[in-house]
C-alpha cells in the first residue's frame, strides 16, 4: 500500500509496535556513493545514534526507525 507520510502517521500512531516494525517507507533522498561515507543521504533515527545511510541501508527503511520530525523533506508528498 502506498500512503503519504501524513496518512501513514495517522495510521502507524495508534497501532502497536509489531505493526509499525512490518512498515516500510520509501525514502526519495538521493542515494548516490553507494558506501555512506558523505551522509548527504544519511536520515535522523531514534534508535541509531549515527543516523541511517539510505545509501547503503535504502532506499527502502522500517517505519520505526525514522524520525520523521527531522526527516520529512526527504518523503514526496503527492496530493
Amino acid at each position: 500500500m502506498a500512503l503519504n507520510i501524513t496518512n501513514l502517521e495517522k495510521i502507524a500512531e495508534p497501532s502497536d509496535k509489531t505493526l509499525t516494525k512490518r512498515i516500510t517507507c520509501f525514502v526519495s533522498t538521493q542515494i548516490g556513493c553507494g558506501i555512506g561515507a558523505c551522509k548527504a543521504c544519511y536520515l535522523h533515527s531514534p534508535e541509531i545514534h549515527m543516523g541511517i545511510p539510505v545509501c547503503c541501508n535504502g532506499p527502502y527503511l522500517p517505519y520505526d526507525l525514522i524520525d520523521f520530525s527531522q526527516d520529512r523533506k526527504c518523503f514526496q508528498i503527492f496530493r
